[in-house]
C-alpha cells in the first residue's frame, strides 16, 4: 500500500507537456518554468537538505538526487530507502530567495500526483516575512494539498 518508487517505468506513460505559458488578455507573465531542460534551473529553485520532519513529521529526508527534468515534466521520485535515519527519500524544491509573488498575482500549476498510502504531495505558497513568526504562525496558502 504504501508508494515506495515511482518512476516512467511503474507508473505508466509520461503526459506530454503542454505549450508554454500565456497571460490571459490584461495580465503580464512575471515567472514560470516549464522545465524545457536537463536539470533543474538553479536560478529558480533550490532543493531542501536534510530530514527531521520540517513541523510535519515527515518521514522522509530530502535530497537533490530525488528531483530529475525529463520530458518537460519535474519529476520527484520518493524511493524506500535509508538516509540519516529517516526510511525514505524524496526531494523537496523552493524559490525562497529567488522568487516571490504578492496580492494579485495568479498562479497556475501542472502536476500528476502519486497514488498510494502514505504519500502527501503538496504545492504551496509560504510568506516571504514572518510576521506572527515561524510556520504555521504566518500561515500559508495551500495550491494543492492531497
Amino acid at each position: 500500500d504504501l508508494l515506495c518508487e515511482c518512476d516512467v517505468e511503474s507508473s505508466g506513460s509520461v503526459p506530454t507537456p503542454t505549450p508554454g505559458p500565456t497571460a490571459p488578455a490584461g495580465l503580464r507573465l512575471v515567472w514560470s518554468d516549464e522545465f524545457n531542460g536537463g536539470s533543474v534551473d538553479g536560478s529558480k529553485w533550490s532543493f531542501v537538505r536534510g530530514g527531521g520532519g520540517f513541523g510535519n513529521g515527515e518521514r522522509q529526508y530530502y535530497s537533490s538526487q530525488n528531483a530529475m527534468v525529463q520530458d518537460g515534466a519535474l519529476r520527484i521520485v520518493a524511493k524506500c530507502e535509508e538516509r540519516s535515519g529517516q526510511g525514505y527519500t524524496s526531494a523537496k524544491l523552493i524559490t525562497r530567495g529567488l522568487a516571490e509573488w504578492g496580492p494579485g498575482h495568479r498562479i497556475e500549476v501542472r502536476a500528476r500526483l502519486p497514488q498510494g498510502k502514505g504519500t502527501w504531495p503538496a504545492i504551496w505558497m509560504l510568506p516571504v516575512d514572518k510576521v506572527y513568526g515561524g510556520w504555521p504562525k504566518s500561515g500559508e496558502i495551500d495550491i494543492m494539498e492531497a
